[in-house]
C-alpha cells in the first residue's frame, strides 16, 4: 500500500501485491481494517486514490463517512 501522511490526512495511493487472485482480496480486506483502526484511533481522514479503497468507501458510506475525506 502506498500511502502519504499530511497532518490528519492520509492518501491512499494504490494497493499493490503480488499474491494470486484468491488470497489478494483477503490480504486488501485486512490491510482496510488495520487502517481503517488506525484512523479513527488517531482521529485522522482518508483520501482514497487508490481504485480498491475507493469503491469500498463509495460501497459501504455509512461505515467509513466518519473517516472518509472526499475531494
Amino acid at each position: 500500500m502506498e500511502i502519504a501522511v499530511v497532518e490528519s490526512r492520509i492518501t491512499v495511493y494504490k494497493t499493490v501485491t503480488v499474491l494470486d487472485d484468491e488470497r489478494k482480496n483477503e490480504y486488501y480486506s485486512l490491510l482496510l481494517d488495520h487502517l481503517v483502526n488506525y484512523t479513527r484511533e488517531n482521529t485522522l481522514k482518508i483520501i482514497p486514490l487508490c481504485s480498491y479503497i475507493s469503491n469500498c468507501f463509495k460501497n459501504n458510506p455509512y461505515k467509513y463517512k466518519d473517516i472518509w475525506l472526499n475531494v
